[in-house]
């Protein structure tokens, strides 16, 4: 079995080697060179290259997320990322990155305010120059006029920010980056007023490599070399389209103009007598034909109004305030209620102020985005569905001269059949659970109805208040885990609202001490908690179902006694080897690990469709002959909060995965062995990797390395998540499982790569 999954190992590290990966780093706001759009996504000329090496070799770039260009040369230095694929190349960069050919290479411009008058490039350098923190031009710069006074700025609209207010005279960029500002967004208070000779400076940029990378560099420098010119002017002229022309004053073609101007001047007075007298002919004719027209108008007003008022939909439109304007159709009347004339739409849809609040604001932002696909974005902010007067109603949105025509349907009975169906469709899950895995669900419920008729046990009266409450709090977070595994939802949503008003004395100011602890927990109704999934179970099932199980029950006192009985047969003969039958006894009294992780396959595939991450199927691969004692079955159960942190933080959604270069489908592995006395469980995905840098900020300490960063996930109340669902969020699961590892007196080893996945590896003794 080991060489299997050596030769496996080895399969997939040569698969792994036809792509070579490699993360870039980009400036994330440096158009039309490049930047991260809103999406997340790197655009830009340098991205269409990317694109274009991409389909010409086995490279695939993926991009490391950063704020700034400064941020970006940080990464690099931290080798967070490979490559920064457009870079020029200067002295201080030499000592950390290798750099590639030349492929991009435009002059530099000056920007100052359009109301400044003309000055020579002398004494606009001898005032406050702005420059981009981390450019190479402000090496250039510094060593071409020693005393310059250079302010470094965040970026592009920062710098033309300072420019307005005076903070900076000008401001300089690669010619193509400040046109296509200036072009795109229409700004007519700032110039370009002077272009640099290509000869004294100008951006002479091929991609920047980690020095480590040498064979990276080797390659990437072949490809440049390789690059298509054509089709490199063809991503240019995409991009770039800008036009220097000088304007010279003709006064002939002036006095021409004037002239011409005069003649047509005449012309026209002699035309408005003729047409004058054609007016007045036409007038009549054209007022017969209005008065036809508009009964004509209003008969049609009349079909469309009938019209609108029987196709079962409210049709309204607002005015610029959000009021409902007094056109709208009948059904309106009938979902909305009566007289809805003139009222803010935003209070008769939301009886919550902050939410009718919240609702107009984002109707605004809607309005204010011009960009059509912008404003298709802008649209997700509003409601689809919303519940008014027990209606539940489709909403559509169109937008109509500035404004708003909003489409209400009735879906009411649609949703119920929909509840309906999908409630069917979950005790279906539920039951099919329950019958292939109904040792788990025995075993479950039994741990579980031990737990709540034994409530005070679990309080030790020698730790403190504090300490039994985080150890209980692990333990429901882990029977909420189990139960949800099952399709037990509604115990779930119990064990789920426990959760909460445990966390809230957590978070409390007020201390509790054992005793108040033991009456919170006894004032909670444990014993109804299952009522509503057995019920179900018993429709499907029957009563009879939950009065059987499949187990044999042998009191443990028997067992032993039949081991020691076994034992003592075996030192009266010696020259026979009973170690083989000596271990099947005592394995009656164990579980398989495979039998305990078997059922977190099916666990993680129904998770990762509810989440909407899809993932391969996969097996558990080890040996069925291990067993482990009674001791072992705690910290097995709570193994579920590793798999479904895999799909809540690990495995990506489908859109990022496809931007990721990855396959569609997340993968997971579980596979262990047993060496000597220790047993190996190793759990991994190739999902996002573990965000190092998010759990320093957590911690509040961002110099500790990411092996003194690992430990942190498996405190007590510490999530990277800001919300709290039914996956993850609370701090709670990986802390069960490090609270059952340390009672075993195991460990765990956490390996992870951003954007490429982590591996956890559990070693506890078996003796």
């Amino acid at each position: 079995m080991k060489q299997i999954i050596i030769l496996l190992i080895f399969i997939v590290n040569i698969n792994a080697n036809n792509l070579n990966y490699v993360k870039i780093c980009v400036d994330p706001d440096w158009m039309p060179m490049e930047k991260i759009d809103e999406k997340g996504k790197h655009v830009g000329i340098v991205a269409d290259i990317l694109n274009l090496i991409e389909a010409k070799t086995n490279f695939k770039f993926i991009l490391v997320p950063t704020t700034s260009w400064d941020e970006s040369i940080s990464f690099i230095k931290q080798k967070k990322c490979d490559v920064l694929p457009l870079a020029s190349e200067i002295e201080e960069r030499k000592e950390w990155m290798n750099f590639t050919p030349v492929y991009m290479q435009y002059p530099e411009a000056l920007v100052i305010k359009s109301s400044e008058s003309k000055k020579t490039l002398e004494e606009i350098i001898k005032l406050p120059l702005g420059l981009t923190k981390g450019y190479a031009a402000i090496t250039w710069f510094r060593d071409k006029y020693p005393n310059i006074n250079i302010i470094e700025v965040e970026n592009m609209d920062d710098a033309f920010a300072k420019l307005r207010s005076g903070e900076i005279y000008s401001y300089s960029d690669t010619l193509p980056i400040v046109g296509y500002k200036l072009q795109e967004e229409g700004i007519l208070d700032l110039k370009i007023s002077y272009i640099f000779d290509k000869k004294d400076y100008s951006l002479d940029a091929g991609m920047a490599v980690r020095k480590d990378k040498i064979e990276l560099h080797r390659e990437l420098t072949k490809v440049i070399n390789n690059l298509n010119e054509k089709k490199l002017d063809e991503i240019l002229a995409k991009w770039v389209k800008i036009n220097m022309e000088d304007v010279v004053v003709n006064y002939t073609l002036i006095y021409q103009v004037l002239g011409g101007i005069f003649l047509i001047g005449i012309i026209i007075l002699y035309w408005n007598y003729k047409l004058s007298l054609l007016v007045k002919v036409k007038t009549k004719e054209i007022q017969e034909f209005a008065n036809t027209l508009e009964d004509k108008v209003k008969e049609k007003t009349k079909k469309i109004r009938h019209l609108l008022d029987n196709v079962g939909e409210g049709f309204l439109t607002l005015n610029q305030d959000f009021l409902i304007n007094h056109e709208y159709s009948k059904e309106c009347e009938i979902i909305l209620g009566d007289n809805i004339a003139h009222k803010d739409i935003s209070k008769i849809i939301f009886k919550n102020l902050t939410e009718a609040d919240t609702f107009k604001k984002n109707l605004n932002i809607v309005l204010k985005v011009k960009n059509k696909n912008a404003q298709k974005s802008a649209l997700t902010l509003l409601p689809e569905e919303i519940t008014i007067r027990e209606k539940t109603l489709s909403v559509k949105y169109k937008i109509i001269d500035n404004s708003f025509m909003l489409i209400l349907t009735d879906i009411s009975e649609k949703k119920s059949l929909e509840n309906k169906i999908k409630n069917d469709q979950n005790m279906l899950k539920m039951t099919v659970a329950i019958i292939t895995g109904n040792d788990v669900f025995f075993d479950l419920k039994n741990d579980f109805e031990y737990f709540m008729n034994n409530i005070n046990i679990y309080i030790d009266e020698n730790k403190t208040a504090l300490y039994n409450i985080n150890e209980i709090y692990r333990l429901i977070h882990t029977f909420k885990g189990s139960f949800l595994q099952l399709f037990m939802d509604n115990t779930g949503l119990q064990l789920h609202n426990v959760e909460s008003k445990l966390s809230d004395v957590l978070q409390g100011d007020k201390l509790i001490d054992n005793k108040q602890l033991l009456s919170l927990l006894q004032d909670i109704n444990f014993a109804t908690f299952m009522d509503t999934d057995l019920d179900n179970i018993i429709k499907v099932l029957g009563k009879s179902f939950l009065e059987k199980n499949k187990f044999l029950l042998v009191e443990k006192q028997s067992l032993k006694s039949v081991e020691n009985t076994f034992n003592s047969l075996v030192r009266k003969h010696k020259e026979h080897d009973f170690s083989a039958i000596l271990e099947s006894i005592r394995a009656l009294s164990k579980k398989s690990v495979k039998s305990y992780l078997d059922p977190y396959v099916r666990l993680a595939l129904q998770m990762s469709y509810k989440a909407n991450k899809p993932i391969h199927e996969f097996e558990v691969i080890g040996d069925e002959n291990i067993f482990l004692p009674k001791k072992f079955k705690n910290f097995m159960n709570s193994l579920v909060h590793v798999f479904r942190n895999t799909i809540a933080h690990g495995i990506e959604n489908e859109d990022i995965r496809d931007d990721l270069g990855k396959s569609e489908r997340g993968a997971i592995s579980c596979s262990f062995s047993k060496e000597k006395d220790e047993l190996k469980i190793i759990i991994a995905d190739d999902g996002s990797g573990i965000d190092v840098d998010k759990i320093k900020e957590k911690a509040g300490n961002s110099n500790m390395s990411n092996e003194e960063a690992y430990p942190f996930i498996f405190k007590d109340n510490f999530s990277t998540n800001d919300e709290v669902d039914e996956l993850s969020g609370r701090g709670v699961g990986l802390s069960a499982v490090k609270s059952e590892l340390d009672l075993l007196h195991g460990n765990v080893e956490v390996h992870s790569e951003l954007n490429i996945g982590t591996r956890f590896i559990f070693t506890i003794p078996t003796t």
